[in-house]
């Protein structure tokens, strides 16, 4: 069916979706189910960006999500430079995801 062509086409594009308006409408719950699913066709750094812009298109609403969202962002497989520079980095992830970054750090030393 139709649905089920699109969440295809969502999970093999996903980079290219994460950067269109209707990406940043989508519910938490819709978000989760992309980037959870094992048929997601993304690098980690991809991923860990759409979050952040979703987040970040209503930080007031949105922000509290956070800590859910960024526990399906599978971090140890980023390129270190990468989450050094841009999770690491980010002041936001440090107060609501420190075990998350600091469990990271240990799994790519």
């Amino acid at each position: 069916d139709l649905e089920k062509k699109a969440q295809v086409c969502v999970m093999k594009e996903f980079k290219a979706v994460s950067k269109t308006p209707e990406f940043l409408c989508l519910t938490k719950d819709q978000l989760i189910a992309f980037i959870s699913s094992e048929d997601l066709s993304a690098p980690e750094e991809a991923v860990y960006e759409s979050v952040m812009t979703w987040i970040n298109h209503d930080t007031r609403e949105r922000e509290k999500e956070m800590r859910d969202l960024m526990e399906l962002v599978r971090f140890p497989f980023m390129d270190r430079l990468f989450f050094l520079k841009n999770v690491q980095g980010n002041e936001a992830i440090r107060k609501c995801c420190q075990d998350l970054v600091t469990e990271t750090l240990t799994y790519q030393a």
